[in-house]
């Protein structure tokens, strides 16, 4: 069973990452050093920010996750409505889910081993909901699987929970689309500033190199590009931070 609560890159995107990674790093220490072995230590950078990249594929594969789980609710409680129990609605969720959003996909995988678990080894639904819940780290699937709980204990209206979850869901999914169009924008002008001083050195290296040459010579030199490095870094991570909207 798949954890969301953690990301662990394969063999093949690890390569990926560290070629690009390295590569990157590597132009950024010829630009500001015009040294080999310098820009080969830069190169080692891609070791420590291995962990934001993590960080940033699990939160896309949660916000897929969270998508897929508002689909599988109101497929769920459509099934629901018509009058089929909790197991066989799920059975049809999962086929549906597969269809639409690929048997690859974390939802229609989650979906069929709940339905294929309840039908192979009469696992209790309640705790395959809690398993789900507990993996997956998301507020909402955690509220839906203690009101299915709660619904299996005292008798509660199973149709009604689906709907009203689906529909807070849906509400939050689209607070965050709203987030996302009104600070992309700021992401936008963040990583043109980012560029800027990148593409002016990379310019005046190409085109006048003798303008700043003491740069890459004078010890002097190789303070000032040092000290604009970090604070260029420091800069970009603090815009980011700031940019950054946390529901």
């Amino acid at each position: 069973m798949n954890d969301y609560r953690v990301c662990k890159m394969n063999g093949v995107d690890s390569i990926k990452y560290y070629v690009v990674s390295s590569l990157l790093l590597f132009f950024l220490g010829m630009l500001f050093y015009r040294s080999l072995p310098v820009s080969l230590l830069c190169c080692l950078g891609s070791l420590p920010l291995r962990s934001f990249w993590v960080r940033h594929l699990l939160q896309k594969r949660r916000e897929k996750l969270s998508e897929g789980f508002r689909d599988m609710l109101y497929l769920i409680s459509g099934s629901v409505a018509a009058g089929r129990q909790m197991p066989a609605a799920l059975q049809d969720a999962a086929f549906q889910l597969a269809t639409s959003w690929g048997g690859e996909s974390d939802i229609a995988r989650e979906a069929a081993n709940m339905s294929r678990q309840y039908l192979e080894v009469n696992e209790d639904l309640d705790l395959l909901w809690e398993d789900l819940a507990k993996r997956s780290g998301i507020r909402e699937i955690e509220q839906f699987a203690e009101s299915y709980r709660v619904c299996r204990t005292n008798g509660g209206d199973l149709e009604d929970v689906c709907f009203r979850c689906a529909s807070v869901l849906l509400e939050k999914l689209a607070f965050k689309d709203e987030l996302k169009a009104l600070t992309s924008q700021r992401k936008l002008d963040i990583a043109i500033l980012a560029a800027m001083p990148v593409l002016v050195l990379l310019m005046l290296n190409l085109l006048s190199y003798s303008y700043i040459e003491v740069m890459y010579t004078a010890p002097a030199g190789r303070m000032i590009m040092t000290s604009s490095l970090a604070l260029m870094v420091l800069a970009l991570l603090w815009s980011l931070k700031i940019a950054e909207v946390s529901l």
